[in-house]
């Protein structure tokens, strides 16, 4: 099952920032009432997961020290299957209110002004759903924590563990039992009611969906393997018009290497320091004399092309790696240190008080920040969100990112012609636990994503430090995020866990019979 994650950012002109807060309040009101249930929804949009309508505004509840002038609305939606579909059927059901909104938003950059303009012209009938699908904005790296399942998978497997849970009988008596007796006495009668239990077992992430990711890893790392030789192969061509000698070609190719080495000896120590403790200054001539070394066993090597083609392999890319992590640390030298972010009591408080809504289940929150300006720090967020991506899809076979199973949705997206950098995330528990947990347990990741923002505390390699210094992150963070007023579930009170949890049940219970070690797995999930 495909799912799709989504959202249509627009500018807002400045003037219309507290029309369109009341407009997004007032829409609230009309869909999930007092009790924030939003029946209509869940009734009528049967792909939806979680839809989210913010506005990132200094004066709506969010500080101006990290957020630019120019305001943002955002319409986020996670999704079965493809978006396109989506709109329309989101047209159907609260078409003219989003018209509404968007005639409070100004008209995009591009080619669409012109469909804009039509659609929020006065008395307009044109069709909404186009500009949303033309103005969709996806995910530069993503991960779906019930990947695989759909709403109403989901919502079913609910159905039937409340009902198992309904006629299981006290736990003496399955321990008396049995795990595998139980399997044999529930199943039937849960099969009456839910009969999609006798069809074939789809996993949500299959084996040709794992097979995919890691060829889409692979090929990534093809991709940069290629990129790091393709200089020194240029360069070879234009030295082998006066050598012709492989290995002249690796003594020249060393030789440059140590050359540029030699000239980055504070980068080079410093990149010795992943290792934990940073070297003495010998440490560094013995690197650079290093590299010397091996360009005169090359040249005086027997034959010379066993020992001078290993060296083109393991050096030229090595070597591009050196000299890459050393413009990139010098850049990060050259980065003023940012100051300590210091939230608004006031605009903290506004948060709050549209956070942990439900007692148990989902949280959602938004954030926008600016990256930094520069084609150099253009291409490293990207290239840094695409690993994230691969790798992200590749490690969560299971749903679960490692030991964190808390999110449901989660992406970073490039806004705003590039200049921002938007982050929308569906999560388990409260706001302090949730990045408490990336904190301690992913915080290279986040590092990764935003150490190329302004303000975000300062980050080594990319990867390095950054999100590791958590009060100054968490105070930046809170500095980027608006409150999220108008903001649907479709399993609001189900955890990632419970999600997971059900979908083993059912699988097991999917199984007309269970030797008697998976049955005792399934009654523990039971």
């Amino acid at each position: 099952m495909q799912q799709t994650i989504v959202s249509v950012v627009l500018p807002v002109p400045p003037e219309q920032v507290d029309a369109l807060h009341a407009a997004i309040l007032a829409l609230r009101e009309k869909l999930g009432g007092d009790t924030d249930d939003f029946a209509v929804l869940r009734a009528n949009l049967p792909t939806l997961h979680f839809m989210s309508i913010l506005l990132f505004a200094p004066g709506a509840g969010v500080p101006a020290g990290d957020i630019p002038a120019n305001p943002l609305f955002v319409l986020e939606a996670n999704v079965d299957g493809a978006s396109g579909p989506f709109w329309p059927t989101l047209e159907a059901l609260i078409g003219e209110d989003i018209r509404a909104l968007l005639r409070l938003c100004a008209p995009p950059r591009g080619l669409f002004d012109a469909m804009f303009k039509a659609v929020v012209a006065p008395l307009s009938r044109s069709p909404i759903a186009p500009l949303l699908d033309r103005q969709s904005v996806f995910p530069a790296a993503s991960h779906a924590g019930a990947r695989g399942l759909s709403r109403d998978r989901i919502l079913r497997q609910n159905a039937m563990f409340v009902a198992a849970e309904k006629l299981l009988p006290p736990p003496a008596d399955v321990v008396t039992s049995g795990a595998a007796a139980i399997h044999a006495w529930l199943r039937p009668q849960l099969v009456a009611d839910f009969s999609w239990l006798d069809e074939p077992w789809t996993p949500g992430i299959t084996v040709e969906d794992h097979s995919r990711d890691q060829s889409r890893l692979l090929i990534f790392a093809i991709i940069v393997l290629v990129a790091a030789f393709l200089p020194w192969l240029l360069l070879a061509e234009v030295l082998g018009a006066f050598t012709r000698h492989p290995v002249a070609d690796t003594l020249t190719f060393a030789l440059l290497t140590g050359a540029a080495c030699m000239t980055q000896l504070h980068d080079i120590g410093d990149l010795l320091t992943l290792a934990g403790r940073k070297p003495a200054t010998e440490a560094w001539w013995m690197l650079a004399a290093g590299l010397v070394a091996a360009a005169v066993l090359a040249f005086f090597a027997i034959g010379g092309k066993p020992i001078a083609a290993l060296l083109f392999l393991v050096g030229i890319p090595l070597a591009s790696v050196l000299l890459l992590l050393a413009s990139l640390r010098r850049r990060e030298r050259a980065d003023p240190a940012p100051p300590d972010s210091v939230p608004d009591p006031a605009a903290v408080r506004a948060l709050q008080d549209w956070e942990d809504l439900h007692v148990a289940g989902a949280d959602h929150m938004g954030s926008v920040v600016i990256i930094k300006p520069g084609l150099f720090r253009a291409f490293l967020l990207r290239f840094g969100m695409r690993a994230l991506n691969l790798a992200v899809r590749y490690i969560a076979t299971d749903g679960y990112l490692g030991s964190m199973r808390t999110i449901h949705f989660a992406h970073w997206g490039i806004v705003d012609g590039g200049n921002r950098l938007l982050f929308l995330s569906n999560f388990d528990g409260s706001w302090e636990s949730y990045l408490d947990d990336f904190i301690e347990k992913a915080h290279a990741g986040l590092t990764l994503a935003w150490g190329n923002c302004l303000g975000f505390p300062p980050a080594r390699y990319l990867t390095l430090d950054g999100a590791t210094q958590g009060r100054k992150f968490k105070a930046w963070a809170r500095c980027s995020m608006t409150p999220s007023r108008l903001w649907y579930a479709a399993y609001p009170n189900l955890t990632v866990n419970q999600i997971w949890r059900q979908s083993r049940v059912a699988q097991g219970l999917s199984a007309k019979t269970l030797p008697p070690d998976k049955a005792a797995t399934w009654a523990r999930d039971l």
